[in-house]
């Protein structure tokens, strides 16, 4: 442990050009809150700004390949993005970002989800055709999904009977020209650490409240959809869920606070 530690104190970490990496595994000290935790994080923006050239290459190449598979709209964060704040890494939060360039995506799965959230809550309320299923129903019988529902986001029940949704949703990747501000520092403030962290039963207002330093992110991101049915309309109206969701649900981690809001913009 001791010789891990003396390569880590020796490491550069500025000269990296993976922000991933370094997120992952590179802190230096995990006791301290403040110095190696900065450094952390400047190490990071560093590493964006390292991998830009590549990471434009990437970016080009996979926007060519899609556009001939996908439809794209292009989304700018309104408020900080916090996506993948849960992510395994050497801090208490953490942050969605290519494995292999290091920089930050929003996973298609995150958008799939408050996609369809957004359809069953919103859409779901006058229509019950675009209801989601019915977790709670302890009759399987009644946890179907409304008819739309499950023609654009899938069938689960009856189990025998589930089949893919025709909507094809991709991991947003951040444009180019966005990369060298991408990382944005701010703080969260827990005031009962000790009662979330089990060591409490209940919390207390005596509890000393501990400001935790994170990274959040800004820019604008291109999304891409495709669907099964062409030129149905279902495409469109998906990226009218889409652009509802991020406009006034938000993405990521702590949407309920204002984080993760976003709107659409000219694509580039």
């Amino acid at each position: 442990m001791r010789s891990c530690r003396r390569v880590l104190d020796a490491l550069e970490l500025k000269k990296s050009a993976n922000a991933s990496l370094i997120m992952a595994r590179y802190i230096k000290n995990l006791d301290d809150n403040s110095e190696s935790r900065l450094e952390l994080f400047d190490a990071m923006k560093q590493a964006a700004r390292n991998a830009k050239d590549l990471y434009t290459h990437a970016f080009n190449k996979r926007h060519n390949f899609l556009s001939h598979i996908a439809s794209s709209k292009c989304f700018e964060t309104i408020e900080p993005l916090a996506a993948g704040l849960g992510s395994s890494n050497v801090l208490e939060s953490g942050l969605a970002l290519n494995p292999t360039y290091g920089i930050p995506i929003i996973a298609a799965s995150s958008i799939k989800g408050v996609t369809a959230h957004y359809c069953s809550e919103v859409f779901g309320l006058t229509d019950e055709r675009y209801k989601a299923p019915n977790y709670k129903s302890e009759s399987e019988n009644n946890k179907s999904a409304g008819s739309i529902y499950e023609l654009l986001f899938g069938k689960i029940y009856p189990e025998d009977e589930q089949e893919s949704g025709i909507l094809r949703f991709y991991d947003a990747w951040l444009l180019p020209e966005y990369v060298n501000n991408a990382f944005i520092d701010d703080v969260m403030t827990p005031h009962h650490s000790d009662y979330y962290s089990s060591k409490q039963d209940i919390p207390s207002e005596f509890d000393d409240p501990v400001p935790v330093k994170f990274l959040t992110v800004r820019g604008r991101f291109e999304f891409w959809l495709s669907c099964e049915i062409q030129d149905s309309g279902w495409l469109e109206f998906a990226f009218k869920i889409t652009e509802q969701a991020l406009r006034n649900y938000g993405i990521g981690g702590k949407i309920t606070t204002g984080f993760g809001k976003m709107k659409p913009v000219k694509s580039h």
